[in-house]
Formats: structure tokens, sequence, C-alpha cells
């Protein structure tokens, strides 16, 4: 056989080997992800950790490709799960970077001060062992795991969570199962074949039994989380609906006092739009629009120029959202009267027949003779292109709806219209609710086929966090809770998830402390098995080197008895 066929064979060997520690490995992380506790990955025992520390010393260093893989492989499948990313392949090599070291600093440990192969028959070596293995070295993995996510994965402020969970499950890890594995592949076999009934078997057992528990009781606890979410998410979607009805009661207020009034001046629409917006802050402006025909428009103009001693114009919005003259049409449905006046100037002499969505909405309210919300509209008021809504409620000569749609449109005179932001009525819902990590997002679902967002934001404990500029809905990640409600002839769904925040708030960390402190006596149990089977088969050793002592001297006394004899019977005869 030559020296290239001799390299070959090795080299097959050692990828064999690789290879099948790489997907023992990656099975046994996917595994242990299935007692993590949610919404993250803290599990309590990882048994990848003993499975590669096992190899090594079995093995030789060189199967630190093999853990490397496999760390790879058990991070890179979890971070293609929520979306692959050329970072998140990083963070899963350099977190396969800190298991492969981890892996050779424990064996480098343990060969340097037990020695390996050992049948750790001594108690001395079996604390070293379980030590320099367990505690010692998984400090290395660790570290580097959760420093890699503090590059960008977790915050701060959860560093010392993720190193804690993390150290625990490799220790754990290492302490049941390398002497589960040394019991089936370690030297000398016949000190170590004894152990698979009297260590191994126990720690299986247990370890069997302390998960099961724990996965009930995650069960159970895991019912609690969801339904103290549940809970908090429908405290929020009250909160919203309720706000909701803020500024469409405050529309009809004032729809209520133009029909009680034949004539309105401006200072009587300031002194009582005043009062409801001290008492309602977050409406944006509430608003009288009159109803102008085409012939009546100059003197309209010239009427309110008067009133107001300043310019006063019909205006609409060009193609580039500047104001401009509005064109001729057969009516106009100009703001005449607005409140507070300062910061909403651009709005007074706008047309709201000028945009489409708007008078659409103008031509429901006043064919039904109820109030009606328009769907998402970029505010006249707003130089930011800030969205918002506006409630329309229609004003008739007689006070009240006429019995047909042609004696309505006949009888209008205007329309009383509130304005304000999805952000504003939000705010003002939770801002006293105390509740920190819920996502929410409002949608417009009026229109099945075509729904719109009208918001999204975070709960936080320094209040809301806005995302603005989205016009469709996006998906919540996480347990969500959704309702509907009508609002003002449109159809409004509020959608709550699960943020990290609130998950963290309601983490069953008791469970998991549960766990791992079942594991960790399942170590104990473990090391004191390996105690107890060392000194028995110290014991069962001095036996049978006193046993052999003893037959020796008894064959040398044999020996010498059969001399005696022999020298007792020649003398005889010699006598």
């Amino acid at each position: 056989m030559t020296y290239r066929s001799i390299d070959s064979e090795r080299y097959s060997i050692w990828l064999g080997q690789v290879l099948a520690l790489a997907a023992a490995y990656t099975l046994a992380g996917r595994l242990a992800l299935l007692l993590a506790i949610p919404p993250g990955y803290a599990s309590a025992v990882w048994p990848a950790a003993g499975i590669a520390l096992a190899a090594v010393l079995l093995y030789g260093n060189r199967l630190w490709l093999g853990v490397l893989l496999g760390s790879f492989c058990v991070n890179a499948i979890t971070a293609w799960q929520h979306g692959p990313s050329w970072w998140s392949m990083g963070t899963a090599a350099a977190i396969g970077v800190g298991a492969s070291f981890q892996a050779l600093a424990g064996a480098g440990l343990i060969r340097r001060f037990v020695g390996f192969p050992t049948s750790l028959n001594r108690e001395s070596e079996i604390a070293k062992f379980l030590l320099l293995g367990g505690p010692v070295s998984c400090v290395v993995g660790a570290t580097c795991g959760a420093a890699v996510l503090l590059c960008g994965t977790i915050p701060p402020s959860r560093f010392l969570f993720s190193w804690f969970t993390w150290w625990v499950g490799d220790t754990v890890g290492v302490l049941i199962f390398t002497p589960l594995i040394l019991t089936f592949l370690a030297l000398p076999r016949s000190a170590w074949t004894k152990r698979r009934f009297t260590v191994g078997a126990p720690l299986v057992v247990t370890f069997a039994v302390t998960v099961l528990f724990f996965v009930i009781a995650r069960h159970w606890d895991q019912k609690r989380g969801e339904q103290a979410f549940r809970q908090q998410a429908h405290v929020v979607v009250s909160a919203i609906r309720e706000k909701c009805q803020v500024p469409l009661e405050s529309v009809l207020c004032l729809q209520n006092f133009y029909h009680g009034s034949e004539n309105i001046t401006r200072d009587e629409f300031h002194t009582v739009v005043g009062a409801m917006l001290q008492r309602h802050p977050g409406m944006q402006a509430l608003e009288w629009v009159e109803r102008v025909p085409r012939d009546s428009r100059t003197d309209y103009e010239r009427h309110q120029s008067a009133e107001l001693s300043s310019p006063y114009h019909i205006t609409e919005r060009d193609s580039q959202s500047r104001m401009t003259l509005a064109t001729v049409r057969d009516e106009y449905f100009p703001v005449r009267y607005l409140a507070p006046l300062e910061g909403n100037e651009r709005a007074l002499g706008y047309d709201l027949g000028s945009s489409p969505d708007r008078l659409a909405a103008l031509r429901l309210a006043c064919d039904t003779g109820e109030a009606v919300a328009s769907g998402r509209l970029v505010l006249v008021q707003e130089e930011q292109q800030r969205s918002g809504i506006i409630i329309f409620a229609p004003v008739y000569r007689m006070g009240r709806p006429a019995a047909t749609v042609e004696d309505r449109r006949r009888e209008l005179v205007g329309f009383t219209l509130g304005v304000f932001r999805v952000e504003d009525i939000v705010d003002a819902a939770v801002s006293e609710l105390g509740i920190n990590g819920l996502r929410v997002q409002l949608v417009d679902v009026t229109s099945e086929d075509d729904p719109t967002a009208l918001g999204a934001c975070s709960l936080t404990e320094r209040g809301t966090r806005w995302i603005d500029g989205r016009a469709e809905p996006g998906k919540l990640e996480g347990p969500t809770h959704a309702a509907t409600f009508e609002f003002a002839k449109r159809i409004w769904k509020v959608e709550v998830a699960c943020g990290p925040e609130f998950a963290d708030a309601t983490r069953p960390f008791q469970v998991w402390c549960v766990l791992a402190g079942g594991l960790m006596l399942v170590s104990t149990i473990g090391g004191f098995l390996l105690i107890l089977t060392g000194r028995t088969a110290q014991i069962e050793a001095l036996v049978d080197e006193r046993t052999a002592k003893l037959k020796n001297a008894n064959v040398r006394l044999q020996h010498l008895t059969l001399q005696a004899e022999s020298a007792s019977r020649a003398k005889s005869e010699f006598l």
C-alpha cells in the first residue's frame, strides 16, 4: 500500500468523522431549540456542547471543523427561517468559531490536568473533568456567542441574560452528554462499558423525566402568557375604539349646533368650537364647509374677504400639491370657518370638492344624512404631508335630513367636519394604559380588496413610537390579536402584536429556572454515579489485587508445605 493511498484513506476517515459530528451537532441543536423559551432561543440544555467535547476528546483536535460546521448549520437554519441575510450568516459563522474554540479549550484542559484516555475512577479526576469540561470551558462559547449577538441582534441590556443562559445551557449539555457518550466510546472499554447501565441509563431516564415535566410546565405557562397578551390587547383595542368616538361626537355636536341656529357668526363658531377643542385636545381642527354654487363664487369670495379683512379665495391643490385658485365647476365646498386657525391657515378657503376622495365622502354623507369618515388623506394644513382622517356631517335647511336622496341634495347647506390624525387618537387612547412592548396597527378595511394602513406604532415606556410612510398594512410578527369596528361608515381594524419587550415581561423565566435546576440536579446525579462507580471499580481492583496476592501467598504456602513434607519424609527414611 502506497503512502498516497494511506493518506487518502486517512482523509476519507477524517472527512467522514467531521461530517458525522456536524450532523450530530446540528440534530442535537435543533432538538434543543424545542426546549427554548419563546420568543427567544434560550435553552436550558445544549447537548451539542457535550457531543462536541466528547468528539474532540475521543478523536482529536482535528474534529474542530465538525463542531464549526454543525454550529453554523444550527444557527443558519434558524436565521433562514426569519429571513436570510449576510449579517445573519456571518453571525452564525462567528458563533460556530466560538463553539469550536470551546470544544478545543475543554479538551485541552482535560488532557493537561486530568489526562485522557482515563477511566475516571478517582474523585479528584472526576471533579476536575466535570469542572474543566463544563463550567470553565463553557465560558468561551457563552462569551463569544453573546458578544456576537451584542453587535446587532440584542440590546446591551440583554447581554448578561444571554450570556448566562448560553453558559448554563452549554454547561449542562457537557455535564450530562459527555459522560453519556464516553460510556459507549471511551477507553479503556472495560472501565466504561460497565457504566452504560450504572451511569448512562440513570442519566437518560432522569433527563427524560425532567424534560417531560418542563414541557408540561412550559405549556401551561405559555397559556398564561397568551392570556395576558389577549387581555392587554383587548384593553388597547377598546381604548382606541372609544377614543375614535371623540372626533365623531364633536362633529355631530357641531352639526346639531348648526341645525338649531339659522345664522352662525365667526365669533360664535370659535366660541363653541374652542370649548370642544379644550375638552378634546386630540382633534386637529373643526370646520364649517359651505356649499357654494358656481354663480355665487365671486360674491362669496368678496363677502368672505370683507369679513376677514384679507383676501379670501376658493383654492385647490395642483399636481405638485401647491395651493392654487380652484378651477371652474358646478359647485364648491370651501372651508369658511375653522378652529384653531393658527397652524391651519392653508385650509381656509380650500375646496373639498376638488379632491375625488373628499368629494366621494361628501356625496355619501349628503345622500345618507349621516356622518361619514374619509379614507386616509394627506391633510392640507400639514406641511410635512402627514396623513389624517376627516369626518363629514351634512347640514340641511330644514334642520334634519329629507326623506329622499333628491331632497337631501337640494336642501344641503354645507357640512360640519372634524380633522384628526390617527396618531393623536391612538396616543390619547394608550397614553394612560401603561402598557409596554405591544405593536399596534390601524387598518382601513372598508375595501377588502384594497386595505389601507392608517398608522402603525410601538408602545414603549417613553410613549408611542410611530412608523411613517407606509400605505399598505405591514405584517406583524409574533402572536396577534385583531378586532374590527365600524366608524362613520367605514370599517377599521385594530391589530395588536406581542413585541419582544412584552414577551420579556411575561417570559416564563421561572420555568426556565426549574428546567435548569432540574438538569443541574441530573448533572449532579451523573457526577455522583461516576464517583460511585469509580469507587466501586477501585474497590474491585483492590479486591482483585489482594485476592491475587492472597492466591500467590497460598501457592507459596502450599509449595513450602510440600517442601516441608518432603523434607520430613526424607528425614524419616534416613533414620
